[in-house]
């Protein structure tokens, strides 16, 4: 991340212990720091979480953030290495990564929707980006897909809408 930005906490699972090429990536301490700690405990005024933001990669940043502008995201960059696409109260961070796979350094993120069919409909028409059509699901979610030219899938559902006749009976 860029210097002056908000510095990388290290992972906090046993992966960055078992995994040396995670243990660099992140850091020295994060295989010390993600230890189990039976003495770590909540305290009672445990802070409200506000929100996530999942951070994709790209090694394309300025064709990333034209991808999200024409998807309808209001989008910055932070400097030449990462940038930030927000949409109805939805955040997305993007990293750039020169060795970016699509197969191997994408990512995903899950976003409910008022509308899946709707944000399909607008979504499908913009170039660049594909994804599969809103089905209804058998968990009550209608979901689709939204995969962008560096292979980050954003998956979306919405509540399936019964129709009037079910709904009395």
């Amino acid at each position: 991340m860029p210097s002056g930005g908000l510095e990388q906490t290290p992972p906090a699972s046993s992966q960055a212990r078992d995994d040396p090429g995670l243990q660099q990536r992140a850091g020295p301490t994060a295989a010390r720091d993600s230890a189990p700690s039976s003495t770590t405990t909540l305290s009672a005024a445990t802070p409200k979480l506000q929100s996530i933001c999942p951070v994709f990669s790209t090694s394309d940043l300025d064709r990333w953030l034209d991808h999200y502008r024409t998807l309808g995201f209001d989008v910055d960059r932070y400097g030449d290495e990462y940038g930030f696409a927000r949409l109805d109260g939805i955040e997305i961070h993007v990293s750039v990564n020169p060795d970016h796979d699509p197969a191997t350094t994408a990512g995903c993120a899950y976003v409910r929707v008022d509308d899946a069919d709707a944000l399909h409909a607008r979504w499908s028409t913009v170039e660049g980006g594909r994804g599969p059509a809103p089905v209804d699901t058998s968990y009550g979610l209608r979901e689709g897909g939204h995969l962008d030219p560096d292979g980050n899938l954003i998956r979306y559902g919405s509540s399936i809408t019964r129709p009037a006749q079910e709904e009395g009976a």
